[in-house]
């Protein structure tokens, strides 16, 4: 079979199951050069393959239909194999992948079943191959930039030498995490930020928003740093940094934002380049020469009014002025689905 007919033979249970059709309701196909990307991580899953997975019960007619890829690509004999295979594929020993593991473990001997689950669970997954370009070099210094989440390099299994995440969070550093802001007349931190999904991980991790509230609270007072009054709550100087460790990484939340009487967050670009040149000086200190990794900030939830590439240029050039007070790797983590807005010239 050429890859072209392997990939859309993979995906047309999905496909039946879902539905899924192909401009003016053409029968939908992966061309060659759509084919190549994909299999290479060059591209994500296309939209028109994204759309069907919020659907009820979409798995269970994946499994129906599973039939006519195992029979005509899968000898039945290597089922064990297989299933092996996949189920090494997914490393890590916590968070979503772990859950993935023990739901597919659950279903070995089910070869439809098992295979739907993971064509599934693919599917909304991230396809882009983990890319990275090095931006300079300087002496023990080093600035790349990766395409990649930003989550994988503080989770998962525990190594011998530890990262350094960046987590940017409000200068209050809140541990509590608004799940549904119509129940809360000020909501905490958002879900769907960098600071809110951290928490999310962190809580998976048999941690809580109490536990944590006195984790942060020692390690500022161990690094002598000092609250400042705002309007009768605690926050601390833009900048701040509070370490905080697990198995696999030592995290640094460095404030980025102040929030309001309501919980919205404020900050700006010049709050971003103070925390940036704040967080040098940390790493410079502190750093050990470990590996450092921080996201895009100011593009979000901090109302900093960045777009990714104003971002991008931003902490490049923050970065790039401080080189000489830089002794160890840092690497700036792009989200796949953000590369779309940077400068196409980056090569990502």
């Amino acid at each position: 079979m050429t890859d072209e007919d392997f990939l859309n033979t993979l995906l047309e249970p999905y496909v039946q199951s879902g539905r899924v059709k192909g401009r003016g309701g053409a029968e939908y196909h992966l061309d060659a050069p759509r084919t190549s990307k994909l299999l290479n991580g060059k591209a994500d899953v296309p939209k028109a393959l994204k759309k069907p997975l919020r659907r009820f019960g979409l798995e269970e007619d994946v499994a129906k239909n599973a039939g006519i890829f195992l029979d005509d690509c899968i000898d039945i004999k290597d089922e064990a194999r297989f299933e092996e295979d996949l189920l090494g594929a997914l490393e890590a020993d916590d968070g979503p992948e772990a859950e993935l593991r023990l739901k597919m473990q659950g279903l070995k001997g089910d070869a439809n079943r098992f295979f739907a689950c993971a064509l599934v669970a693919s599917l909304k997954a991230s396809n882009v191959t983990i890319n990275e370009r090095m931006l300079w070099q300087n002496g023990t210094g080093a600035l790349a930039v990766e395409v990649g989440d930003l989550f994988s390099k503080g989770f998962g299994r525990k190594r011998a030498r530890k990262n350094i995440v960046v987590i940017p969070v409000n200068s209050g550093f809140d541990t509590v995490v608004s799940w549904n802001a119509e129940q809360s007349e000020h909501p905490h931190v958002s879900a769907s930020s960098v600071h809110g999904m951290w928490l999310q991980r962190m809580y998976q991790c048999g941690e809580t928003s109490r536990f944590l509230e006195e984790r942060i609270s020692q390690s500022l007072a161990l690094r002598q740093k000092a609250p400042i009054s705002n309007m009768g709550t605690r926050r601390y100087p833009i900048g701040t940094v509070a370490v905080l460790e697990n198995e696999k990484a030592l995290f640094f939340l460095l404030a980025t934002s102040d929030f309001d009487s309501n919980n919205t967050a404020h900050s700006s670009p010049d709050l971003i380049r103070a925390a940036l040149m704040a967080l040098i000086d940390e790493y410079d200190a502190a750093g050990q020469g470990l590996d450092l990794y921080l996201p895009l900030m100011g593009t979000g939830l901090s109302r900093a009014g960045l777009s990714h590439q104003e971002s991008y240029e931003l902490t490049v050039g923050t970065l790039t002025e401080r080189k000489h007070d830089i002794h160890g790797r840092v690497t700036l983590m792009v989200c796949p689905d953000d590369v779309a807005q940077l400068d196409q010239s980056l090569d990502l």
